[in-house]
Parts: C-alpha cells; structure tokens; sequence
C-alpha cells in the first residue's frame, strides 16, 4: 500500500517557498520554483493587456478582480449613447442619444392673506433650462435663485427680483414637423407689387392678384427673379417687370402680355438688353474699318427692346461695316447697347464667309 504523506499548510507565504515541478521540456527532469516565480509567470502570460483599475469621479475605482474579469458602462438616465468599434469606447451625447432634461422655472408669488404660494402661469415669464444645478430640486421650490451672482428677474439682467422665489419641474416639449407654408397660410388674395426695370421706367404698382390678368401660369413669376412681365398697355410699355409679393393695394388694373424666363444670371438688366454683345474678332488681318465697334457694345440693326433676341453669347456672326465685313464671336453683356451694327449667323470662324 503506498505512502501518502501529509505536510501541514503553509502560514503567511512570503514568495521564497518552493515547489517541485517536471520541467517537460528537459526530459521531465526535477525542478524547483518559487511561489513568486509562479506568480510572476501568470502576471506575464495571462495579463499583460489588462487595466487593475479604472478611476471615476466616484470615491472607489472599477477593479479588475480577475484576469478575465468585465468591465460594463453604462448611463443611468439614458442621457449618453455608449458604444465602441473594437477597442475604441464612443460616448455621444445629445442627438446620438436621449436629450438632457429639461426643466422650467416658474416665478412664484404668495398670497398675503393665505401665506399660500402662487405659481405665475404667464408663459413669457418662464425660464427653460436643463442645467443639472435643478435635477435636486425639481419638482420643487426654489429661493435666492441667481445668475451669475445677480438675483434672476424674468423681465432682463437686474440687481434685484420681485420675485424671491420659483418653482421648477421637467418639463417635455412636443410638436409636429410643418412647413412655412402650412404654418403662414398665404391670403387668398394676396397684393403684389409690378415694378418695371430700369432707372427711367415708371413707378412701381401694388395691387390686388385678382386685379391682374395675364397669361397661363403668370403667377409663376410672382418672387422669381428668373422671370419677368412685359405689359404693352401698362407702364408706358416698357419691357420688364418684376413681380413681387406684399405692398398696399391701389385697386388698379393690370393686363400682363408676356412672361419672359431667363437664363442666369437673373435681372432686370439682362431682360432690359437681351440683345447687346461685345465682340472678339476672328483670326486674320482685321480692316482698320472695324477698330470704332471693336471694345464697344453693339446690338443687331433694327432690333427693338421689346422683339426676342435671334443671338445668344458664343454666336459666331459676320458684321457688314462700312462697306467691309468681318466675323466675330459675341459675348452678350446686360447693359445698354452703343452701337448698332448689320449682323447674320454663321457656323463658326471657319466659315466660307468669314
């Protein structure tokens, strides 16, 4: 029968006691190791990518009790989003997660009579905040309440309140998501303000929509600065109008003929000259013939402010001056013309007539 020895434990162990082991990478020879030695190698192998502990505002860290012991944040009041991407820990706030609290502070007054406490129930003298000062108070009263030093008066900045007290509670808003337009219904028949272009041009006339005709869809121009009137028996016919909401109505009567759409960029002047351009010669010995209209502004012969426009910018075109002619390419400009000058189209400066 074999022999079991028994030994008795040993009391408080400093690290210098021995224990025999097989070293099974020697051929299973006897060894010693300390208890330190041990220890040392589990702190080197099991441990080395861990914290022991974590401090917080909190009096007692987190300890890791264990070589594979959790550690679980989280938010009481569900006002902080915490996640993470592998080792990277995020912690958002706000839209990421749920909103602080909010409260509102309520002035109050007391009945002299009753000593009961009145809580003001006028909205503009309510204070909104979600400062954390309120969280121990709410739903509560509050006194000697102060901003930055200076007692709070719900009517501005002061040295002194008629108020000595508050009452404050959370507070939850609500609300739908809307639109300009469903908020501000738009009058049914709103006044509108017809100006004309241009500093000689007639005064401008406000008034009512329905005291305006014109053509299908003219209501599209009313605040588009992209397209503009024209009214051959209003405002001395001049050309373009601008149409604007708001002004006070005059009762007058106005027949719109014509809505022009530009193209950007968008103005009375470039629907006043549609048609001016200045010029870039083609290549060759131009005659000295051209030199007066070279650098100036010109526009076709016998064009009128009021016809369409046959020529847009980048046209090539051949100019008959003075008994000579020349192709250019234009490049249209919304100011007045200076000179008018026989223009046609052509394909391009390659062109057999250039």
């Amino acid at each position: 029968m074999a022999i079991i020895y028994t030994y008795p434990p040993v009391k408080d162990p400093d690290g210098t006691e021995l224990i025999v082991v097989s070293e099974t990478k020697n051929k299973n020879s006897t060894r010693l190791i300390t208890l330190a030695g041990i220890c040392e190698f589990c702190d080197e192998t099991s441990c080395d990518h861990s914290f022991r502990y974590i401090q917080t505002s909190s009096p007692t860290p987190a300890e890791a009790v264990g070589c594979n012991d959790g550690l679980i944040l989280t938010s009481s009041d569900a006002s902080v989003t915490i996640t993470n991407t592998g080792n990277t820990i995020d912690f958002k706030a706000g839209s990421g997660g749920s909103c602080p609290t909010s409260y509102v502070i309520k002035p109050v007054t007391c009945d002299k009579d009753t000593g009961d406490c009145i809580i003001i129930d006028k909205q503009e003298n309510w204070l909104y905040s979600s400062d954390c000062f309120f969280a121990d108070y709410a739903p509560g009263y509050i006194k000697d309440f102060t901003v930055n030093g200076n007692p709070y008066s719900p009517t501005g900045p002061s040295t002194e309140s008629d108020y000595t007290c508050f009452y404050v509670e959370e507070v939850v808003f609500g609300g739908t998501a809307s639109t300009c337009e469903i908020c501000c219904d738009p009058p049914e028949d709103p006044v509108i303000t017809i100006t004309p272009c241009g500093a000689a041009a007639p005064g401008p006339i406000s008034t009512l929509q329905s005291n305006v005709t014109g053509p299908a869809g003219w209501e599209s121009a009313i605040d588009n600065p992209c397209e503009l009137a024209y009214s051959a028996g209003s405002f001395d016919g001049w050309p373009c109008l601008t149409i604007t909401l708001g002004g006070i109505d005059t009762g007058t009567l106005v027949t719109l003929d014509e809505i022009k759409t530009q193209a950007e960029p968008c103005d009375c002047a470039c629907c006043l000259y549609p048609c001016s351009f200045t010029l870039t010669p083609c290549p060759g010995d131009i005659p000295s013939t051209f030199d007066p209209i070279v650098g100036s502004v010109v526009t076709p012969d016998g064009w009128s402010i009021i016809d369409p426009c046959d020529y847009n910018d980048g046209d090539t075109v051949v100019i008959e001056f003075e008994g000579d002619t020349w192709c250019f390419t234009l490049s249209k400009v919304c100011v007045e013309g200076e000179v008018t000058v026989n223009m046609s189209a052509v394909i391009g400066c390659e062109d057999e007539e250039c």
